[in-house]
């Protein structure tokens, strides 16, 4: 299991839980979507966990949207995604929110690295220009 964070749109969050199955094929086990700023990013992240009945411990890595977006509110998934990556030590994926905005599109891309990285990396925001 996954989590997804995006905080790249405008006034809203949105983190899901998500299964990649052996063909690739992606499942979005739960997903709740909020107009709550970013910073009330971990208090939705712990009510969707408690809704799954699991824990952090159970995730197998993080996706996070990294930009381009509004400079506090991405600043804010990222650095939360990278702190649960190195806490967890579980891998980070970050995600170019311009190439689409359906959850499985923006995972899409990125299942190939997925199945290459075993050990967590940093995710760098986008710098909007």
């Amino acid at each position: 299991m996954f989590l997804f964070i995006n905080t790249a749109e405008n006034n809203k969050t949105q983190v899901a839980l998500i299964n990649i199955k052996k063909d690739d094929n992606i499942e979005i086990i739960k997903k709740i979507s909020s107009k709550a700023r970013s910073d009330r990013l971990l208090i939705l992240i712990d009510k969707l966990l408690k809704a799954k009945k699991t824990t952090p411990q159970r995730l197998k890595g993080i996706f996070v949207v990294k930009g381009p977006g509004g400079f506090t509110a991405v600043r804010i998934g990222v650095a939360i995604a990278n702190s649960f990556s190195y806490g967890l030590n579980i891998p980070v994926f970050g995600i170019k929110f311009e190439e689409s905005k359906e959850i499985k599109e923006l995972i899409k891309k990125e299942i190939k690295k997925i199945k290459n990285i075993k050990s967590g990396k940093i995710v760098k925001p986008i710098e909007n220009v």
